[in-house]
């Protein structure tokens, strides 16, 4: 599973929605490769907060809306790792060390 699954299918069917790139969603967002779009909708990592505000504008989301969704995705984290289930990357590095 995707670290940031919920807010990556959130983004990505936004951003479909918008009819709109990930090239031309990055270059919005003053990023030059659309890339770093493609890691939020593959789950890799979280828009940066910086760009929150301009993101919310071009794809006309609700920032309520885009609070919740990280939210929730970031208390599910938080749970997983608390709870001991962590994927298999967040190995610790003690672990790494002993392979």
């Amino acid at each position: 599973m995707a670290k940031f699954e919920s807010t990556s299918k959130y983004f990505r069917q936004k951003r479909l929605d918008s009819e709109i790139t990930q090239a031309e969603l990055a270059r919005a967002l003053g990023f030059s490769s659309a890339q770093i779009v493609s890691n939020w909708e593959r789950g890799i990592c979280a828009p940066p907060m910086a760009s929150l505000r301009t993101l919310v504008k071009v794809l006309k989301l609700v920032p309520e809306e885009v609070a919740n969704v990280i939210t929730e995705s970031n208390r599910k984290i938080i749970l997983e790792n608390l709870n001991g289930r962590k994927g298999p990357r967040s190995k610790s590095k003690d672990s790494r060390r002993r392979s």
